[in-house]
């Protein structure tokens, strides 16, 4: 079952909270504006190392990245911080919401043949994970030397089993960065539906070491579950304070609200739908 949240038909959930920050007078557009045309960091290419995203990343110890499933900028994303963090000579350990026992065959043979017939790229997807966009980046990132962690489960309690998966992967090299990618729930920093989430648990034990980063847009498509069913969804474009303060067509931005669910924002123009992976 998909545990990502689909955006609000208007606006998506930061901007609704920007919204009513404005509403109540905390703060006004034209401050906002400024605050997010000052701190914006430009990536052109979410792809590729960017020196100015390190410099504010660089002391955290967990880096959780959400998304809705079946899109493809967020991955494009992690593929982007992890060679940032690579190319700073850092030890990255990669974490996706992946079931451990669905990588069996990537464990024996570590290239992408051994990826294109593991369980979970051979298997129907049910909520969008499965695809081309994930593919890239497991077999983009592998070929970076990163060590792998599939933290996704079965267990009554999902989110403290996935925080358990991660933190037996981080034993095994505390100097590492921990970098994790999953539904934009699941890395929340604040409870959900009054439920602790993964995010809740990593901030517990690594407290203002962890940054979870949440990715806002400006519409556009995402194959994902929502009430609808599987299938690609399209998000009509809404004009708001994310695509107006910069010209900046994709952005990393830190918290300047004071939000609570989030650390930073990845922001780009459109939303991209990526299909689960075929042969």
């Amino acid at each position: 079952m998909a545990t990502d949240r689909p955006p609000k038909k208007k606006v998506d959930q930061i901007k609704y909270i920007i919204l009513t920050l404005l509403s109540v007078g905390q703060l006004h557009c034209q401050n906002v504006e400024d605050m997010i045309k000052k701190t914006s960091i430009e990536c052109k290419d979410l792809t590729a190392p960017n020196q100015n995203i390190y410099a504010v990343l660089k002391n955290f110890k967990v880096i959780c990245l959400g998304e809705m499933h079946g899109t493809k900028e967020p991955a494009e994303f992690l593929i982007g911080l992890t060679k940032t963090f690579i190319s700073n000579k850092r030890t990255v350990i990669l974490g996706l919401e992946i079931p451990e026992k669905l990588m069996t065959q990537f464990h024996k043979q570590r290239d992408s043949i051994g990826l294109s017939q593991t369980n979970f790229f051979t298997e129907k997807t049910v909520d969008g994970r499965g695809s081309e966009a994930w593919f890239r980046t497991l077999n983009e990132c592998n070929k970076l030397g990163v060590k792998f962690c599939f933290f996704d489960n079965s267990n009554s309690n999902r989110d403290l089993g996935m925080y358990e998966k991660l933190i037996d992967c981080y034993q095994a090299d505390t100097n590492a960065v921990l970098l994790t990618l999953s539904g934009n729930v699941h890395n929340r920093i604040v409870p959900f539906n009054d439920a602790k989430t993964m995010g809740c648990y990593l901030k517990e034990r690594f407290g203002n070491k962890v940054c979870s980063i949440n990715h806002t847009n400006n519409g556009g498509t995402m194959f994902s579950r929502t009430s609808k069913g599987l299938k690609v969804h399209t998000i009509e474009p809404t004009d708001g304070i994310f695509s107006t303060s910069t010209m900046y067509d994709n952005y990393y931005l830190p918290n300047i609200f004071n939000i609570t669910e989030y650390s930073g924002f990845l922001y780009t123009k459109t939303m991209t739908a990526s299909l689960p992976r075929t042969k």
